[in-house]
């Protein structure tokens, strides 16, 4: 999903479960906030082995840099939605968590 100013948000699915990589332009997490851009500390630190390949997914990427303000996942072995545990990506996550949520029975 794109909304036309500069922000989006993508959902990859494969057996092993859920990922979803967002990028708000306008968040203080933006990896252009520093010169050569950076991830924001932590934000992919948690990503499980089975999901750590859309890391790599060029299409996600500006500039060789892995555009990103928040991602998710979920496991099918496990329950519920998981986080980067950056306090700061609350703000972007609720809303999409609450979206997921309401649409999906864990």
């Amino acid at each position: 999903m794109r909304n036309g100013c500069g922000d989006d948000c993508y959902i990859m699915f494969t057996t092993a479960g859920a990922f979803i990589r967002g990028f708000d332009h306008e968040s203080p997490m933006t990896p252009w906030r520093t010169d050569p851009p950076q991830l924001w500390p932590g934000l992919i630190d948690d990503v499980p082995d089975t999901l750590r390949a859309f890391l790599a997914e060029t299409a996600f990427a500006y500039d060789d840099v892995f555009a990103a303000t928040y991602v998710l996942w979920h496991q099918n072995a496990e329950s519920g939605w998981k986080q980067d545990k950056s306090a700061s990506t609350k703000w972007t996550t609720g809303m999409t968590l609450r979206g997921l949520t309401s649409f999906s029975r864990s």
